[in-house]
């Protein structure tokens, strides 16, 4: 895949307030876990797509008789001109599932989140255009939703709504 513009969906923050008691500080600990692994696999991806990069431009600098060496040739190998553009969402919202966020899929969590991202999506697809895959070398994280304030009131409705859906699915079952 030489040019690709990739979407990554975190649904954990690494990045939150100071917990002030125990349950808070067991969700914390989740965030923080769950997001931490996301983060290294995207540097990973990053820093890999950097080194094939520069690993490419010193092929083409090789003279011509080190071009045919079997470990230029190696290398060369394993280079390319990836352009790779990672959109990376991450859901700075509050969950109304707690500590068991990780593993909470009632049919109200769910839509809660379909609308927070939904909302988040909106916001930050504006500067998309204007950052293309096949203009950047390597592998480029864009971070559009780290520099978007979470807007209080829209959190505070999607959550109060969650919890009235999770109220009637109570009464219901």
């Amino acid at each position: 895949m030489k040019n690709a513009r990739i979407i990554q969906v975190d649904t954990f923050n690494a990045q939150g307030e100071i917990p002030h008691n125990v349950r808070e500080v067991l969700e914390r600990a989740k965030d923080i876990r769950y997001a931490s692994k996301s983060r290294f696999n995207v540097e990973q991806l990053q820093q890999i797509g950097e080194l094939r990069a520069a690993a490419r431009r010193l092929v083409d600098k090789l003279p011509e008789g080190l071009k045919s060496d079997p470990d230029a040739q190696r290398v060369a190998a394993a280079t390319d001109d990836r352009h790779w553009l990672i959109v990376r969402l991450i859901n700075t919202r509050p969950s109304r599932s707690g500590t068991l966020k990780d593993c909470e899929f009632s049919e109200a969590t769910i839509e809660e989140a379909w609308t927070a991202g939904l909302e988040d999506v909106r916001r930050s697809v504006a500067a998309w255009d204007t950052i293309r895959p096949g203009e950047i070398d390597g592998v480029h994280v864009y971070r559009p939703t780290e520099a978007l304030p979470a807007p209080k009131e829209a959190a505070r409705k999607t959550l109060k709504a969650g919890r009235a859906r999770a109220r009637r699915e109570r009464v219901h079952s």
